[in-house]
């Protein structure tokens, strides 16, 4: 077979080789520019309505495919490019596109400029107004919470959305509002993982309450408020209930039945019932050592500060030198 345009010898396409298929059948038109936008807060790129965490040199063999047409009788087509920057916004590139149509394979090289410009992704403008579809709202049975749990549980969110880069969701903003905290969060299902994993960490219980807020396409949209309700006293803190000293003991999460507590007066197990608890005082205190004096049957004599103090003795306690204890007041 032979060329009819140019003669030459060998594989043609409809009556064509190669270097004339290339020259008469217009297989590819490259556009004389390509536009990419580059988010300004975040760096991703709109790859034709999706917004990529990429870099720009990597997006370009994504970018080409999309960009420039390529005519359906083209066969694994194919772009090489090379780089060239011209300023901060603009660079020139030299392509070579191949491609097979029917038995002979095509090289058709040209020249394009990309030119970025500066946008906002839909996941930064949504940030920056502060849009949410849920809210995690953390509060403590009977109490307020302390400023280290807020800071704790802020920082537990904050991780939650800080493990995928790439991830669309995000956390609004946190309202510390009376007796707790108030964090908003981009997505239904953002906000019920991160209600579950405060939940989780603090010992508590998670309950939905959602909401319509409006329409789109014929559908309610929602906005969902998970409730997370921690234990009102942790594992160790001391409480005075009922004119009585107690330390709620380890290893017992506060539940429907509330907290197994240890009677500092004759160390007897007992539960608070959760209702109960709102009656319940948080007190200072913290595990001291204490030099003993004596000991009897009844009583543990110990020296704090030269002062001598008689506590009841545990039925089980062995005795030794020094002990541990709790101070509490006086």
């Amino acid at each position: 077979m032979f060329c009819v345009e140019c003669g030459r010898e060998g594989s043609t396409v409809e009556g064509l080789c190669a270097a004339c298929t290339a020259k008469k059948r217009i297989l590819i038109r490259p556009p004389e520019a390509i536009d990419v936008s580059v988010c300004a807060h975040c760096g991703r790129l709109d790859m034709d309505g999706t917004w990529v965490r990429v870099d720009l040199e990597q997006a370009i063999p994504l970018l080409l495919p999309m960009r420039v047409p390529v005519d359906p009788r083209a066969i694994r087509p194919a772009f090489t490019h090379v780089a060239n920057r011209e300023d901060g916004r603009n660079l020139r590139l030299t392509v070579k596109f191949t491609a097979r149509v029917g038995d002979v394979e095509v090289v058709v090289p040209f020249q394009t400029r990309l030119r970025v410009k500066r946008g906002v992704c839909p996941t930064c403008s949504r940030q920056a107004g502060q849009y949410f579809e849920a809210i995690v709202q953390v509060r403590a049975t009977g109490r307020d919470l302390r400023s280290d749990e807020i800071d704790r549980i802020t920082r537990i969110v904050d991780a939650r959305f800080s493990e995928d880069r790439g991830s669309e969701e995000f956390v609004g903003k946190v309202d510390e509002t009376e007796g707790g905290v108030d964090v908003y969060v981009s997505s239904g299902t953002g906000g019920h993982a991160a209600a579950k994993t405060v939940a989780e960490a603090f010992g508590g219980q998670v309950r939905a309450s959602p909401k319509i807020h409006g329409r789109k396409d014929g559908r309610d949209l929602y906005r969902v408020t998970y409730h997370v309700r921690i234990p009102g006293f942790r594992r160790g803190d001391l409480l005075r209930f009922q004119g009585r000293l107690y330390r709620v003991k380890e290893g017992v999460r506060e539940g429907a039945g509330g907290v197994e507590a240890i009677d500092l007066e004759d160390w007897t197990s007992t539960r608070i019932r959760t209702r109960d608890l709102k009656r319940a005082a948080p007190l200072p205190g913290r595990i001291e050592r204490f030099r003993v004096l004596e000991a009897t049957r009844s009583e543990v004599v110990v020296e704090r500060d030269g002062e001598r103090i008689a506590v009841s003795r545990p039925a089980n306690w062995v005795p030794a030198a020094e002990v541990s204890g709790i101070a509490v007041e006086d």
